[in-house]
């Protein structure tokens, strides 16, 4: 009895921990009044794997969009923080700007930011969004 107790205890724990995320809130890098613009970017790299950045389109209603924004499912990944998008690869993502000159870019599967203290960071992100909302988003306000 003690034996069938103890793992069927093991087969919960498993289960608990098997996803490795929880869901949440996306946390901006800054206070939402220190936001100069919002923009959708597309992320691509040159030929010496240096990221390239073109807006695609400017936001104009910030606070609508970021209401949107954080509609959507989003969780917290337990692991090696997440990259904006898969190395090499172009990728349409969300880039917010502040006014102190830092900003932060958002896709589904991770985040990258730039900030006065520790510069660029391609893989700063420890949070995944719904990937069909997310690019519902995207389409939107395309």
């Amino acid at each position: 009895m003690k034996k069938i107790a103890f793992v069927l205890e093991i087969i919960l724990m498993l289960f608990c921990f098997v996803s490795c995320r929880h869901a949440k809130t996306y946390n901006l890098l800054n206070p939402i009044d220190k936001i100069d613009s919002i923009s959708i970017v597309t992320v691509s790299f040159n030929e010496d794997s240096d990221i390239v950045q073109t807006e695609v389109k400017k936001i104009e209603d910030i606070r609508s969009f970021l209401n949107e924004l954080s509609n959507i499912d989003c969780y917290t990944f337990y692991g090696d923080p997440r990259g904006l998008t898969n190395e090499g690869e172009e990728d349409t993502v969300i880039k917010i700007c502040y006014k102190n000159g830092e900003y932060e870019m958002i896709n589904w599967s991770g985040q990258a930011n730039y900030t006065i203290k520790r510069g660029f960071r391609f893989y700063a992100g420890y949070s995944i969004f719904d990937e069909d909302q997310f690019e519902l988003l995207l389409s939107k306000y395309l």
